[in-house]
């Protein structure tokens, strides 16, 4: 027991989670894209195949893991999501041809949908009403500060090997993941507490308020949603600006290797 609301420990457990996900599963593994093509002798196009399922598979499952939380709870869902974006990694480690490279995608798409965003975010919903933009920016925060793991990683992948790198991170993400995940609380009712750390529920009380309803009962509901304009709109502009940002990501070491022996060329021209 603390002084400090316990949403913020499960806020800042889903920006760690961010962290370690993010700059690892998705922007870190642009990293090995080089290594792969020179050890395996893949074209480009097939390596790249591989990041377009996890793209589409995260994508596409994100309606599941969302009922799969419902149904479950965050914590189970973040539980299990670490589970298999770890053994995604791994089998990922040991992939020597294309069907298993595929099937480590996929799985390991799978486990991040599960693992980071969704049950966080929606138990970051269950823990807070007035504040509840704060917390989600803290679990947000994780995630750009993602960015600063990817030359850590390549760091790793230089001295170890992009298998044992692998190897490497899937075990930390396993650990410290799991770690994260048991910090995830679904609501705060089960414990006597209220939404953003308001006066505790007063068990003993028969009195009742209209304060004091399960935060999974407030907000809109999916008809609701699915009626109104503005959520085509988000989901499209956020389609589109992860899809231009994401490719970009992934491929940028390609293309700085791709373009290094015409550097001096486009100086010459200039």
């Amino acid at each position: 027991r603390t002084n400090t609301f316990y949403g913020w420990y499960i806020a800042a457990a889903g920006g760690t989670m961010n962290l370690l996900v993010f700059g690892i599963a998705s922007l870190g593994l642009g990293v090995l894209i080089e290594p792969m093509r020179q050890e395996l002798g893949w074209s480009l196009a097939a390596i790249s195949f591989g990041f377009s399922l996890r793209s589409f598979e995260n994508g596409l499952l994100a309606p599941i893991s969302g009922i799969l939380v419902d149904r479950l709870g965050p914590r189970k869902m973040a539980l299990s999501g670490v589970v298999l974006l770890s053994g995604g990694l791994l089998l990922f480690s040991q992939a020597r041809d294309l069907p298993v490279y595929y099937a480590a995608s996929l799985i390991s798409a799978f486990g991040q949908s599960l693992a980071s965003g969704t049950p966080f975010n929606a138990a970051v919903v269950n823990w807070f009403h007035r504040k509840r933009a704060r917390a989600m920016g803290v679990v947000a925060a994780g995630r750009g500060a993602g960015y600063f793991i990817v030359p850590v990683f390549a760091v790793l992948v230089s001295f170890a090997g992009w298998r044992e790198a692998l190897v490497i991170v899937a075990i930390l993400i396993l650990v410290v993941g799991l770690a994260l995940a048991l910090i995830v609380r679904d609501r705060p009712e089960q414990y006597g507490l209220r939404p953003d750390g308001d006066s505790p529920i007063d068990t003993t009380s028969n009195e009742s308020s209209p304060n004091l309803a399960p935060s999974s009962l407030t907000g809109m509901s999916v008809t609701e949603v699915l009626r109104g304009r503005a959520f085509y709109l988000l989901t499209i502009s956020t389609g589109l600006t992860a899809g231009q940002s994401v490719a970009w990501t992934v491929h940028q070491l390609s293309l700085i290797h791709i373009s290094e022996p015409t550097r001096p060329r486009l100086i010459s021209y200039a």
